[in-house]
């Protein structure tokens, strides 16, 4: 499955509330997460991969 629809599905996932369960709990499945994963792991690789060696540590403080 795409990124884009396994990204979506987990959107779903959150906005969707289930009678009897807690409001601020969502239930994934597994699949669908470990396919997120994948996607989230392979765009890192291709990002760093494209980067200068010092590029990392830009990265690093961009995300604080």
């Amino acid at each position: 499955m795409s990124f884009s629809k396994q990204l979506a599905r987990l959107r779903e996932a959150a906005a969707n509330r289930q009678e009897g369960v807690r409001q601020d709990k969502a239930y994934v499945d597994r699949k669908d997460l470990q396919e997120l994963i994948y996607h989230f792991d392979r765009i890192d690789t291709e990002i760093r991969t494209l980067l200068p060696r010092n590029g990392s540590k830009n990265i690093k403080s961009f995300g604080r």
